[in-house]
Formats: structure tokens, sequence, C-alpha cells
């Protein structure tokens, strides 16, 4: 089913893109705030364009699980994009941590872990206009987990995943 909204996602950017190729992203200097969606986890995002075909993409992740615990997650990903026009292809690396703190109820796992990210991907942004866009990405990641976490499904190994995303941006515009 995801892989279904994946595909029309990206039909319907493609044909807003043939549509219109005009120019259509924020200045240098702009900040946004996004949402990303990666099999079910959730990342607050804030892109800030720091060229015309650069942006540097912090995320944030928190997940609760009553009587489990909270998971925090940061990363930063470097964005670097192949043309300026409305539908941007683009290629990122990326860089995380994710830690978490367990629930006072959880005896199973009472102990700080400490899984870390790294990874490549490459994917394209559909700027509707200079301060909103949608975006998908393919990605590879490579992960390493704490000896005790079980995040990944390899405590104290190394995993290479491949997934996808979707991306939801609104920038703020500086006033000229």
């Amino acid at each position: 089913m995801k892989i279904k909204h994946l595909f029309l996602l990206s039909f319907f950017i493609i044909l807003f893109a043939l549509n219109n190729q005009a120019q259509n992203r924020p200045p240098k200097g702009t900040v946004g705030l996004g949402a990303s969606l990666q099999s079910g986890q959730y990342d607050i995002t804030v892109p800030f364009w720091i060229g015309e075909k650069t942006v540097l993409v912090p995320s944030f992740l928190v997940n609760i699980a009553q009587g489990v615990g909270t998971d925090f997650g940061i990363a930063l990903a470097p964005r670097y994009y192949l043309s300026k026009g409305k539908l941007a292809p683009y290629v990122t690396l990326r860089a995380g941590v994710i830690t978490n703190v367990p629930s006072a109820d959880n005896e199973a796992q009472n102990e700080n872990l400490i899984d870390w990210i790294g990874g490549i991907g490459t994917g394209g942004e559909y700027f509707v206009s200079p301060q909103f866009s949608i975006g998908v990405e393919a990605q590879g990641n490579v992960t390493n987990s704490d000896a005790r976490s079980y995040r990944f499904g390899n405590p104290g190994n190394t995993n290479f995943n491949l997934s996808t995303s979707v991306s939801v941006n609104i920038y703020f515009m500086k006033d000229e």
C-alpha cells in the first residue's frame, strides 16, 4: 500500500513539473519547517538554504511508547540540488543518532541505548511555490546498534537497508 501512495505522489509531482519549469524555490538564507514520513517514523525537519542549490536539513525525532520509554533522534542531511526547476532532483548524505530514555515502568529494559545512522539518498522536491514543497526520497542507510538495542533488529551489529520517505515543507520567506 505504501508503494502505491509513493507511486501516485511521484506521478503527480512529475505531471505538475511538466506544466511549469520556471524557477520557484526559496532564496539563500530561507528557513523552513517540514515533516518527513519514513516507514511509520515521523521526523520534524528544519531546512536551511545556504546557497542556490544547497540546503542543510537537520531533523528531529521523538517517539513515546507508554510504559516503554521515549526515543530521541537528531540527524543532519546536507542536500545538493541538481537543477533549479520547480521539480528539482537532489542527492543527500545523512548522519544521525537515536537514543532513548526508558520508562520507570519498563523492567525489561532500563538502560539508555544509542544507535548510529549514516546514509546516502536521492530524491526530488516539487516546489508548488517558493513557500511550499513536497518531496520523495530513496535512501541507503547503514545503522550501528547498541548491543542491547532491538531498534534495527540486529543488536550490537551493523545493518544496511533501503528505504523511502515523503516530505512536506513550508518555507518562511524574508521580506525584501
